[in-house]
């Protein structure tokens, strides 16, 4: 099967430029042909092996259009797979116009559309894979048919490392992401404040960072809060943690952060938004807490504070779950079979 991945307007590296590359290394380890069209000197032309480069250049834009007629004459896809806003309209216009390419798009946003999104993507569209029920729901919400939808959860890539035991001492707390409003690292810091044995590392940077340090001297816990800023060793820095918080405020789709903790055998405390309750289990790979309310969150940080045990056991647990469902093989599989559902 010859796949082309439309990813023209994907400058960085976050979780859809990963989905993408995880699911290029997938197919590809599958036997099938995948080509990336992405900017030049973006991550995804440095790690993509077979690619066209081309950055789109406005979601209206007549040039994008003529590019992707170009691209989609060049290589003939059977499966175009479209993952970013700003290239759902002209790359799909151009590609359905130009080759017989089935058209899928992979929602990556627990956000509702409009109804002329929804009559115009409907059609531009054959298929849409939302990456959580939580996805799919917010779009049946908005009116796309379900018959239209398949979820297909992501994976991760096998660490590099092993989980390392967990560490002697107070509770380390790691949270990782891009520092802004909508992950809730100040819900954390506030837990802080009422937790006083754990000790907070924070991987990652963003705007709202000196708002994030000051807040943690306001509360006096600027001692117990380590900011560490941006690390590419994702897996190294949780391994120096003994679990994972996921406190966002927002309608989280499916975080990458969750099952990368999970990989390397750490317990998950997260907030009970968008699908994240899909993939950590209460009770069993972690616990979930209603969003901004640092109070509860306090008060599962001192349970698991005072049970190691329960820690190490639900870690083991959240990775026999993640080497089960939640691997690139697994991921590729998935996606492969709505491929060939859409194909008939």
């Amino acid at each position: 099967m010859k796949v082309l991945q439309v990813a023209s307007s994907l400058y960085d590296w976050g979780g859809i430029e990963r989905y993408v590359h995880y699911l290029d290394e997938g197919l590809t380890g599958r036997s099938h042909s995948v080509t990336v069209v992405c900017p030049p000197g973006s991550p995804l032309e440095q790690r993509s092996a077979k690619k066209a480069i081309f950055a789109n250049k406005g979601q209206f834009s007549a040039r994008t259009y003529l590019a992707y007629r170009l691209i989609g004459r060049e290589t003939k896809p059977d499966i175009a797979h479209i993952h970013f806003s700003p290239d759902f309209i002209m790359p799909a216009l151009a590609l359905r116009q130009t080759c017989r390419a089935k058209i899928i798009m992979t929602r990556h946003l627990v956000l509702p559309w409009s109804p002329s999104k929804v009559r115009r993507y409907t059609k531009l569209f054959d298929h849409i894979i939302p990456v959580s029920g939580a996805v799919e729901r917010k779009l049946a919400e908005s009116g796309v048919p379900e018959a239209m939808m398949t979820v297909a959860k992501a994976g991760v890539p096998d660490p590099a490392i092993e989980p390392a035991p967990l560490l002697e001492g107070p509770p380390r707390v790691g949270a990782f992401g891009r520092l802004v409003k909508e992950k809730g690292f100040d819900v954390l810091i506030q837990a802080a404040t009422m937790a006083p044995d754990i000790h907070v590392d924070i991987y990652g940077s963003g705007p709202a960072e000196s708002e994030l340090k000051a807040l943690a001297v306001s509360t006096g816990v600027q001692d117990r809060i380590t900011f560490h800023g941006q690390i590419t060793d994702v897996a190294a820095a949780m391994n120096q943690v003994d679990l994972i918080c996921v406190p966002s405020v927002w309608d989280e789709a499916f975080p990458y952060s969750i099952l990368e903790a999970m990989a390397m055998a750490r317990s998950v405390v997260a907030s009970r938004v968008g699908g994240v309750p899909e993939v950590v289990q209460e009770g069993v790979t972690g616990r979930l807490f209603e969003r901004q309310n640092h109070q509860e969150l306090a008060s599962i940080l001192k349970e698991f504070g005072n049970d190691r045990t329960r820690l190490v056991k639900m870690g083991g647990q959240g990775r026999e779950v993640q080497q089960a469902e939640y691997t690139i093989p697994k991921m590729a599989e998935r996606i492969e079979a709505v491929y060939r559902k859409v194909l008939g």
